[in-house]
């Protein structure tokens, strides 16, 4: 609800207000940057005044700074991107060097501006999109600015900086980045989507004839799964090739990504703290995909990249692994469908890995690769089990054969 938003706000404000004054005991500040952070909440009100979008570019914040007695900042432009810097890391401002522009207030700004999209439950209020401007989660540039014209008078000159920002944050991902056909202007916020209803799932995976399955699940130890990590997860899948992901194939809790013969499913379940990467095709040699040297299979590239997003999104959080077992019988319900019953569907075993000890703290998944299943991604956590003599699944009754190219 757009109350709790603001409340929540607040909340965080005040926090981060007593941890920086705490900081500043102990922690030197130069005087420049103090003038330059009271020169920043001065064109905040400004904005807030004339009803403008907090939204300044770095010119015209560089022509403001002689008149606040910044004249050093103004002629070394270092120190004014040092000033800049330390404004972000005390969140006044959120920079994008791409369009060269600043975003005020940005934790407020932000806050105010998901409480046009986000509904609660069914209750629509006035300052929200209504149903028929969301569908599945896409929103169309049109209705961005209607939304923001509630609050400032003049918002179509300066979206295409705000949509920036915000997909910058991950926070909503353009369409035509997932799709080919998707239409320009087009943007997939992912905690708009609805979740998978019953059924939903099944008309997409398996895909007929699939008859190879591997699995892969990560259950967080202390029994929580943030509720932004599902939606998170999906924005960072706009680094897959093209077509990989669609909206009509994508849920809050779900989703089904597409690579040629074989199709993964991601689906979390907050009750079971759980989120699964399951594959299938018509057969094992589907499964593998990508350019890498030996290549490896779709589950464990997707994997790998889910575990990297972890590892940085949620360092505080640690998460178990283990193997699903590779019996079809074990993912699907009598029908062939996946079940609507989220993580809880599958009904074989978990079978534990052992947790990499080793962080490549250097190693950067978009840079190297990894999304596009090239690089070595693939190597770098080895997958071992925990119990290495335990094959066998209590439910289907069969050793598991968790390898797709027997050795030779």
């Amino acid at each position: 609800h757009p109350q709790h938003i603001r409340s929540t706000t607040a909340s965080v404000r005040r926090a981060l207000t007593a941890a920086a004054d705490v900081v500043a005991r102990d922690w030197w500040v130069p005087a420049s940057y103090e003038g330059l952070s009271a020169l920043v909440r001065q064109l905040d009100l400004q904005k807030r005044s004339a009803r403008e979008l907090p939204i300044f570019s770095l010119d015209d914040l560089r022509a403001e700074l002689p008149g606040a007695g910044l004249h050093r900042m103004h002629d070394c432009p270092l120190q004014l991107r040092r000033g800049v810097e330390y404004l972000e890391a005390v969140g006044d401002v959120m920079a994008d060097d791409r369009l060269g522009c600043l975003l005020l207030d940005p934790i407020g700004w932000f806050a105010g501006f998901l409480a046009h999209f986000i509904r609660d439950d069914d209750v629509v209020t006035s300052v929200q999109l209504g149903r028929e401007s969301v569908n599945r989660g896409v929103v169309g540039i049109d209705d961005v600015v209607t939304a923001l014209s509630r609050d400032y008078s003049r918002p179509r000159e300066q979206v295409p900086a705000v949509m920036s920002l915000v997909c910058r944050l991950e926070l909503c991902v353009p369409c035509p980045e997932l799709h080919a056909d998707a239409a320009d202007g087009t943007y997939l916020f992912p905690c708009l989507l609805p979740p998978a209803p019953p059924g939903d799932v099944a008309r997409h995976w398996p895909p007929p004839h699939s008859t190879a399955f591997r699995g892969h699940r990560f259950r967080a130890t202390r029994g929580f799964v943030p509720p932004g990590l599902f939606p998170g997860l999906l924005a960072r899948c706009r680094h897959l090739r093209v077509g990989t992901v669609a909206p009509p194939r994508t849920w809050r809790d779900a989703a089904v990504l597409s690579f040629g013969a074989a199709a993964v499913l991601l689906r979390t379940d907050a009750d079971d703290a759980a989120l699964d990467v399951v594959a299938c095709a018509p057969s094992a040699e589907a499964l593998f995909v990508g350019g890498a040297k030996g290549q490896a299979s779709v589950v464990t590239w997707v994997a790998h990249v889910v575990r990297r997003y972890l590892r940085a999104g949620y360092p505080l959080l640690e998460f178990d692994e283990a193997f699903l077992c590779p019996t079809a019988g074990c993912h699907v319900d009598d029908g062939g469908g996946a079940g609507a019953r989220g993580c809880r569907s599958y009904r074989g075993d978990d079978f534990p890995l052992v947790r990499p000890v080793v962080d490549r703290r250097g190693h950067c998944c978009v840079a190297d690769g990894c999304w596009a299943q090239v690089g070595l991604g693939h190597r770098m956590d080895p997958a071992v089990l925990a119990d290495g003599s335990r094959r066998q699944c209590s439910n289907c009754q069969r050793d598991a054969q968790f390898v797709l190219r027997p050795p030779v």
